[in-house]
Parts: C-alpha cells; structure tokens; sequence
C-alpha cells in the first residue's frame, strides 16, 4: 500500500519466465500522489507484480525462519538425490499418469539412484559379488514360497523344484 493507496488486480493471471503472476496497479492514485517520484519512475504509476501461489511462498518461508536447523538438516539428508534426479538425469516429470503408476516410477528411479550410488562407493566388481550373494541368501526364501504355491496350485512343474546357485551363469539362481 503505497502512501496508504491500495493497489488492485484486474484477476488476470499472466506468464512471466514461467512463472504465473499477477499484476496489481492503481493508476488513478498515483497520478495525483505526492510520493510518485520515491515510489517509482514508471510513467503508467506503481506496478507490482506477485505470484498466484505467494501466500503459500510466504508461509513456507516463514515456516523455514522459524525452524531453520530442520531445514538445514532436510537439505543435507533428502532434498540431494532429488536435486540430483531432477538437474543431472533430466527427471522433471513422470512418463505415465495416476498416483500408483508415478510412484512405480519414481520407486524405479531410486532404486537406479541407489544402485549407481553403491557402484560408485564399491565399484562394479563389488557391487556384482555382493548382489551374487544376496541371491544365494534369498534362495533360502524362494524354496518355502514355491512348496507353499506348489500346494495351494497344484501344477506339475511345480512339484519338486530345486533351486541352485551357479557362480558360471549369468543368472545365478536357477530353478531345475
């Protein structure tokens, strides 16, 4: 408010660099107004512009003064491997539509995050052993779950799987 003038908005939203903001003016008052010359040089008057979503902006940025080692804390934790997701692999938006379908995404997504990040911190040869015996540890489960569907569905080459681990192969794990 401007020598205590209220400035309006038509209710027009307009684009601006991709921002959506509105422009809020009181062209009468500023041509009669004594402070013109401090408040601006515009020759229309006193033209501001605000974001369609400023409300939320502000209270968001109030929420950050008020606790700011939280989010200090937020940005060292999580808010990297978005940051890396979205400006290095180009992730801005999902390929498909509907919540559980983008969480689909979004969970496949991290889990290429997680992998290359452990690639990087063991290298592929370690990664490779490691998830090696991550198979043949969780071979010990696969076996209960087949007897159990083997039973519950009775199919014939179900009856009396076996489960090997086979270093030589590229999938490790095979049912014979």
């Amino acid at each position: 408010m401007p020598a205590d003038q209220i400035l309006t908005t038509n209710g027009s939203v307009y684009d601006k660099a991709g921002h959506k903001v509105k422009h809020y003016k009181n062209r009468q008052a500023c041509k009669t107004c004594d402070l013109r010359d401090l408040c601006t040089k515009n020759k229309n008057g006193r033209f501001i512009e605000r974001s369609i979503y400023q409300e939320a902006l502000d209270e968001n940025q109030k929420r950050v003064n008020e606790n700011p080692e939280y989010y200090r804390l937020r940005q060292q934790i999580t808010e990297h491997q978005f940051g890396t997701l979205k400006r290095q692999w180009g992730f801005t938006f999902a390929l498909i539509k509907g919540k559980e379908n983008v969480l689909s995404e979004v969970n496949l997504i991290m889990i290429c995050y997680n992998l290359r990040r452990l690639m990087s911190i063991l290298g592929p040869k370690e990664l490779k052993n490691k998830l090696k015996g991550l198979g043949f540890a969780l071979s010990g489960i696969y076996r209960p779950i087949l007897e159990l569907v083997s039973l519950l569905i009775p199919v014939p080459n179900l009856q009396g799987l076996k489960l090997q681990y086979d270093k030589t192969s590229i999938n490790s794990l095979k049912l014979l």
